[in-house]
């Protein structure tokens, strides 16, 4: 059993939005794995936006997504997935907080597993911060890790990952296209923290913040 079907099982409400990536037949969705009102996109990763594009041309040209037990057939027009996920689960929360039960919610964002998609302003939040490239951005982390006790001031820099090619070695265009790919991921996973606060002060406005358990797995 799931987790999700203990708790229900408990008299828990049980909430879910997000990636799924569990199978795609009725009895592997979330609905039939205990999750009450789930919301939620069964390929490991696909776009963040409405028009629901999958990874792969051939085996997942259309992501497949469900609400409760049936299949999507199209999302809403202004669907973001990390800000619509976690809409879906405060607005879950929201609709039976009356009633008195306990709740599970399960929001598993994708972000930020590619492709990489942010709206602004976090889209154009870190312009300019990577343009020194990968290697130098690792060794200020180095720096700032070790002024701060999380590794010993001895510690050698890890070394370049063998498939990455040197910073200098790119041609102008490339170092441009890597820079924005890490603006662009940086973006991402800021937006994802603040979706995440919006739950936390959501919470907190309704009075269950001191009595729900919060896991963080990234």
């Amino acid at each position: 059993m799931s987790l999700a079907e203990v708790l229900r099982e408990g008299g828990y409400h049980t909430y879910m939005a997000g990636k799924w990536h569990l199978g795609h037949e009725p009895g592997q969705f979330p609905h039939a794995r205990g999750f009450e009102r789930p919301y939620s996109m069964l390929f490991g990763g696909a776009s963040y936006w409405s028009d629901m594009f999958g990874m792969l041309a051939v085996h997942e040209e259309v992501a497949e997504y469900v609400l409760d037990d049936k299949r999507l057939e199209e999302l809403p027009k202004d669907f973001y997935a990390t800000r619509s996920y976690t809409d879906f689960v405060m607005d879950s929360i929201r609709e039976n907080r009356e009633d008195g039960k306990p709740f599970f919610a399960y929001l598993a964002f994708t972000a930020p597993h590619d492709p990489m998609h942010v709206p602004e302003p976090w889209l154009g939040k870190y312009r300019g911060s990577y343009d020194d490239g990968y290697e130098a951005l690792k060794a200020r982390r180095t720096a700032a890790a070790k002024q701060k006790g999380l590794v010993p001031d001895k510690a050698p820099m890890p070394a370049r990952y063998h498939m990455v090619k040197a910073w200098e070695s790119l041609t102008g265009e490339q170092q441009a296209l890597e820079s924005r790919g890490m603006e662009v991921y940086a973006g991402m996973v800021n937006n994802m923290d603040y979706h995440y606060g919006r739950v936390v002060k959501f919470l907190k406005d309704i009075g269950e913040y001191d009595n729900t358990i919060v896991i963080f797995v990234r």
